[in-house]
């Protein structure tokens, strides 16, 4: 209910999404066409 309890979330959410062996993504290909 904080803005730094938002802060420290936020940063533990990465930190946790960083150190895992396999990562999980979103398929945006659609989304974002490549134009190269």
């Amino acid at each position: 209910r904080s803005p730094v309890n938002f802060c420290v979330n936020v940063l533990c959410g990465l930190i946790a999404y960083c150190h895992q062996p396999k990562k999980p993504s979103l398929q945006l290909e659609w989304l974002l066409p490549s134009y190269v």
